[in-house]
C-alpha cells in the first residue's frame, strides 16, 4: 500500500487546461492511470470514462455498494517541511498533499478490494472503488458519473473524519465585481487566492510609482513597513504584524505582497487570511484615495466571523454555523472582483447571504453563483446504524454522529455520508502546508471500511 500510496503522492493532480481524455488536466490523468493500473494488477473489473473518473469493482451482484474517493488535490502553498509532492514519514506519520485528502483513502479502499478478491469473498453486492477527478473544483466528474452509469444502493464516502458525518452544510460560492472607485489610477494588478475554498495565504497589490500610494513609498523611502508611522499604525489597528508585509521595488512598480496561512475554507479562523492584510495596508490610504469597495471590505468583511459582521449569524445543532470565506480578490486595472465560500447550515438560506454580501458592498453586481445544498441523514437510519457498530467493533469506543461544513462527493449521490479516514483529536491540515496523517490511523481506518462493508452488505437489499 505504501509503495502505491507514494506512486499517487508523486504526482501534483491539480486540475489544470482540459486535453484529450484529460478533462481536469493532463496531471489527473496520470493520476487515475496509477490507479486504474493498480486495479488492473490485481484482476480486478475496471472502467474509465474518458478521463471523468474511474472504478475498480470487485464481485457480483444486482447492485452496488461504493466506496467513492477523488484523486484531485488543491495546490501546495505555503511553507512546507516535507516535498509536498513525495510521500514522507516522520514519527509514524506521512507527509504529502493528498495523504488525507484523499489518496490514502484511495490507496486503503483498493487495498480493500484486493483482500476481498484474494480471500474469495461471497458478497451480495458488487464493491465498486470509485475516483473521481473534479472533487476540489465542483464535482463535474460525479455530475457525469450520474448521467451515464450505474447509481450505488449506498456510498461510503472516505474524506472527512469518524465516526460518521451525517450531515453537510450547503456550499455558496459567489463571485462579485465591486466599485473599484479609483484604484486605476494607483494599482496596476491585485492577485489573491487560488481557490475559494482556501483560506487565502498570499496576496499582492502591484502599485504604480506615478499614483499617490506610489509617490508617498518614493518620497518617504519606505522599504518595509515599520519605515511608516502610518502605515504601521494602521496594521496595529487591525492587528497586522508588520513581517506579514513586503514592499519590494520594480522597474515599474512597487509589489506590496502579504502572507497568511491558507486552512479550509469551512473553517476560517483556523487560516490567517492574506487578502484581509493586504486590504488593511492599502486602507491606510483611504482618506488619500477613493479606494472603491477595498475600503467597504476592510470595515465590513475583514473578519473571520464575516457573517456576524454582517449581521445573518446562524446555526443549529445538525449542521453547526454559518461561516463565510472571502477566499480570491482580483483586479486587472478595470474591474475588481471578490470570490466567497460560504458553508450553510440547515437554518440558513442561500439568497440571504447573497443578499448580504452585494448589500455590504454597495449592490455589488454577481458573476457568478452555484449552490450546492445540504446533506443530512437521521442518525436512526439503519446505513448510519451499521456505519458506527462498524466504527465502534473496530476502535472500542461508542460512535457518534457529527456534522461538517466541507462538501464530500456524499452530496453528489443519492445515498451517501462520509465516513472518515482521519480520526478526531489529530489534526491534518487538508488544504494546508504539511498536510498529514498517522500510518496508525490509515490501518485503523481500513479495518472499519472492511468491517464496514460486510455489515453493509447484509442489510442493504
Amino acid at each position: 500500500m505504501k509503495e502505491f500510496l507514494s506512486k499517487l503522492i508523486s504526482i501534483p493532480s491539480v486540475k489544470d487546461k482540459p486535453t484529450t481524455n484529460a478533462p481536469f488536466g493532463e496531471n489527473i490523468r496520470k493520476a487515475l492511470d496509477v490507479f486504474l493500473d493498480e486495479a488492473k494488477n490485481i484482476g480486478l473489473n475496471t472502467h474509465d470514462e474518458n478521463g471523468y473518473y474511474g472504478w475498480a469493482e470487485y464481485g457480483e451482484g444486482d447492485s452496488i455498494i461504493a466506496i467513492a474517493c477523488h484523486i484531485d488535490v488543491v495546490p501546495a502553498t505555503g511553507n512546507w517541511d516535507f516535498p509536498p509532492y513525495a510521500l514522507s514519514e516522520k514519527d509514524g506519520v506521512y507527509y504529502g498533499r493528498g495523504v488525507a485528502d484523499d489518496k490514502g483513502a484511495i490507496a486503503i479502499a483498493l487495498k480493500l478490494l484486493q483482500e476481498l478478491k484474494d480471500t474469495n469473498a461471497k458478497l451480495s453486492h458488487r464493491i465498486r472503488v470509485i475516483v473521481g477527478c473534479d472533487e476540489e473544483s465542483g464535482s463535474e466528474c460525479m455530475e457525469k458519473y450520474n448521467a451515464v452509469d450505474e447509481l450505488p444502493a449506498f456510498a461510503i464516502v472516505p474524506d472527512a473524519d469518524f465516526p460518521v458525518v451525517n450531515s453537510e452544510k450547503g456550499i455558496l460560492h459567489i463571485t462579485l465585481s465591486a466599485k473599484s472607485g479609483n484604484l486605476a489610477s494607483e494599482i496596476i494588478e491585485i492577485y489573491g487566492g487560488e481557490r475559494p475554498n482556501i483560506v487565502c495565504d498570499k496576496a499582492y497589490a502591484k502599485l504604480k510609482k506615478d499614483g499617490i500610494i506610489g509617490k508617498f513609498i518614493n518620497q518617504n523611502g519606505i522599504k518595509n513597513v515599520m519605515d511608516c508611522r502610518k502605515i504601521s499604525d494602521t496594521l496595529s489597528r487591525f492587528s497586522v504584524k508588520p513581517h506579514d508585509i513586503a514592499i519590494e521595488e520594480k522597474d515599474d512598480c512597487y509589489v506590496v505582497t502579504s502572507m497568511g496561512i491558507a486552512s479550509h475554507a469551512m473553517c476560517p479562523k483556523n487560516g490567517d487570511n492574506a487578502i484581509f492584510k493586504l486590504v488593511s495596508f492599502l486602507y491606510a490610504f483611504e482618506k488619500e484615495v477613493d479606494l472603491g469597495a477595498i475600503s467597504t471590505i476592510r470595515e465590513k468583511i475583514c473578519s473571520y466571523d464575516i457573517a456576524k459582521k454582517l449581521c445573518i449569524d446562524c446555526g443549529d445543532d445538525e449542521s453547526g454555523d454559518l461561516t463565510i470565506n472571502l477566499g480570491m480578490i482580483r483586479f486587472d486595472g478595470k474591474t475588481l472582483s471578490l470570490t466567497f465560500d460560504s458553508r450553510l447550515p440547515l437554518c440558513a438560506k442561500p439568497d440571504r447571504v447573497k443578499d448580504a454580501l452585494i448589500s455590504a458592498l454597495d449592490s455589488a453586481k454577481t458573476i457568478s453563483s452555484t449552490y450546492s445544498p445540504n446533506l443530512y441523514i437521521p442518525e436512526y437510519s439503519p446505513q448510519i446504524q451499521a456505519l458506527l457498530s462498524a466504527y465502534e467493533e473496530v476502535v472500542g469506543e461508542k460512535g457518534y454522529c457529527i456534522q461538517t461544513g466541507g462538501g464530500t462527493y456524499a452530496r453528489s449521490l443519492p445515498s451517501a455520508v462520509a465516513f472518515g479516514p482521519a480520526f478526531e483529536g489529530f489534526e491534518t491540515d487538508i488544504h494546508n502546508a504539511n498536510e498529514k496523517i498517522r500510518v496508525s490511523d490509515l490501518r485503523r481506518a481500513y479495518e472499519i471500511y472492511k468491517n464496514a462493508i460486510l455489515k453493509l452488505d447484509k442489510i442493504i437489499k
